[in-house]
């Protein structure tokens, strides 16, 4: 079995240990990827929430030359007692290595890990919310609780409090106690929380405020957390998910919202005061803009329509890129639009029917309208010619829009033109 350092002491990061076993695990795009069985580590294997430690492991040969394999990932095989080390390079078996934990990695887990157990004990205690799961990943970790919501004003009480514990800079130790202990502890509703294993359990404790199992690596007092910044609440099927940072994450991530505020007065040009009001004044001229832009739209799409002449019994075809007065016009011109063009049209024709197509880069909008009068359901017959190039499409019978590869117009057309003919139409 491998002796966990880090059990006794998270502050471990350095040590000498002999390698028991190795493997080749698996390949990766041609990458051999093995795994290092040690008598002793410091490494955290992933687990409870909290991701691995990683560094590396280095070995010096008879000839004094070094290797050092770096350590990617680590593994906990809890039926054989061993922690695997994954690697991109082997080392034999009875090597003696010097082991080195990244330790900013390390640190940043701890602080996140030891914050997530002063939030959950701070939600407990004063909003009796119990903490359901725990997940920390490179840029956020989030807990998920017992409550189906949290009011802003709370969640900035929670964060004052955890604050508060975290400046009082309560000592952070580690206990062991057998399952019988444990179990009083948690009918005492001292111990907030007690895994199903057996044997012998470790506990984190933070004094006074918090009591809980837990085999993760963890601060020495809480004031080493930092800090903690509550960021932002989601609801989910269980409860309530809570993101949060801790530490060096919360002033990172605090100095990016300042770097946003900052170029955001800019743009605004206004001071942060006065954001919020500047931000609202440019939506409600957005607004007002969008209304003002459909406005012309259909403007220029009676206009259009005005523009096309039509003769009863007789199919009128529209490329309005082409016939078109100014290319400015086309420009105009998208998808949308020429549906709208299409029923403005057939409205004030209503005895005949229109087939128009725009390009649109290497597609093609294609429109099928009909009065009311012209006796066609554009909709069947724009889905019945679609169907014999494979792909599909729909409308109502006054109106059909698709949009289709340009490189397949040439046939749509002429298999539309073809139903239109058949019905005793003329083109």
């Amino acid at each position: 079995m491998t002796e966990c350092l880090f059990e006794a002491d998270s502050t471990v990061v350095e040590f000498e240990a002999r390698v028991t076993d190795v493997r080749e695990k698996e390949r990766r795009a041609g990458q051999q990827i093995w795994q290092i069985a040690l008598d002793r580590t410091a490494f955290y294997p992933e687990g409870g929430g909290q991701p691995s430690d990683q560094g590396l492991l280095r070995a010096e040969s008879r000839s004094g030359a070094v290797l050092e394999v770096a350590v990617e990932d680590v593994e906990a095989d809890e039926a054989g007692g061993q922690i695997w080390h994954w690697t991109n390079r082997p080392i034999s078996q009875g090597t003696v290595v010097t082991a080195v934990v990244d330790w900013p990695r390390r640190h940043d887990h701890m602080q996140q890990h030891s914050g997530q157990h002063l939030l959950s004990a701070v939600l407990e205690k004063h909003f009796a919310a119990k903490t359901i799961s725990f997940h920390l990943s490179a840029d956020v970790e989030t807990i998920d609780i017992d409550r189906a919501e949290i009011t802003p004003e709370q969640l900035a009480a929670v964060e004052r409090e955890a604050n508060a514990q975290i400046t009082a800079n309560l000592p952070v130790r580690i206990r062991y106690v057998d399952r019988t202990e444990a179990e009083s502890l948690l009918a005492a509703g001292r111990l907030r929380k007690l895994p199903p294993r057996e044997g012998r359990i470790r506990l984190i404790e933070m004094e006074g405020l918090d009591l809980n199992a837990c085999g993760g690596t963890h601060v020495r007092s809480t004031g080493e957390i930092g800090a903690l910044l509550l960021r932002r609440t989601e609801k989910i099927r269980s409860g309530l998910r809570l993101e949060f940072l801790c530490g060096q994450r919360a002033i990172a991530a605090a100095r990016a919202d300042d770097q946003l505020l900052r170029q955001l007065s800019v743009l605004l040009s206004a001071g942060r005061a006065e954001m919020l009001a500047a931000i609202e004044r440019h939506q409600a001229e957005r607004k007002s803009l969008v209304k003002e832009k459909e406005a012309l739209r259909e403007e220029l799409a009676a206009l259009l329509a005005a523009n096309l002449i039509f003769e009863p019994g007789r199919l009128r075809e529209w490329q309005p890129a082409k016939e078109c007065v100014t290319p400015t016009d086309s420009a105009r011109l998208d998808a949308p639009l020429l549906r709208m063009i299409a029923s403005k049209a057939i409205a004030a024709n209503p005895a005949s029917a229109l087939l128009a197509w725009l390009p649109l880069g290497e597609r093609v909008s294609v429109v099928l309208a009909a009065g009311k009068e012209a006796g066609i359901d554009s909709g069947k017959l724009l889905k019945e010619a679609m169907q014999q190039l494979g792909l599909r499409a729909g409308g109502s019978r006054d109106l059909a829009q698709t949009e289709l590869l340009a490189d397949s117009l040439a046939v749509l057309l002429s298999s539309l033109r073809e139903q239109v003919l058949a019905m005793g139409w003329k083109q």
